[in-house]
């Protein structure tokens, strides 16, 4: 809980300090696959991205944080099975995403998502509400977005942007 309030003053007070260099995502988003599996034995969730993927200019903790974030959600309050975590090319930019097979959120919560503090009641255990909104600001500070999409009984798909180019 303390980290999570000292990420979120330094974003708010613009006192975030980026370590940017090119990182090759794949390899990043395997390790938080393996990590959070371990914590999760259920964890069933691939990583496919193209074989010929750029790297993006990012600070690499930071983007790491982000994936662990978003795929122990998914894990937590989607379903541990049949994950995906995926990536495509854009123009200056490289998108990944994370997808559950989970209940998915209502309609009416999704914008809310990635407010602070905000806990959706569905009956288990639930965070702080702060997880979303610090991977928000981290994506945001490198000059990307996070967005997300739900159907409900289908699941859920939680996506972001970095650029591949220095600024």
């Amino acid at each position: 809980l303390v980290t999570e309030l000292l990420d979120i003053s330094r974003l708010e007070t613009g006192r975030l300090v980026l370590r940017r260099q090119m990182v090759d995502l794949p390899p990043l988003a395997r390790s938080v696959v393996e990590k959070v599996g371990m914590a999760i034995p259920e964890l069933d969730c691939s990583v496919a991205f193209p074989a010929d993927l750029p790297r993006v200019y990012a600070d690499p903790d930071k983007v790491e944080q982000v994936v662990t974030n978003l795929v122990e959600n998914a894990a937590k309050y989607g379903s541990p099975k049949a994950m995906r975590v995926t990536a495509e090319v854009g123009p200056a930019f490289v998108a990944v995403a994370v997808r559950d097979t989970g209940e998915g959120i209502p309609a009416e919560d999704l914008p809310r998502v990635f407010t602070k503090f905000f806990r959706r009641d569905h009956g288990r255990p639930t965070g702080t509400g702060l997880g979303l909104c610090i991977s928000q600001g981290l994506v945001e500070a490198h000059g990307g977005q996070l967005t997300a999409l739900s159907t409900l009984g289908e699941g859920s798909t939680f996506r972001f942007t970095l650029p591949t180019d220095a600024l």
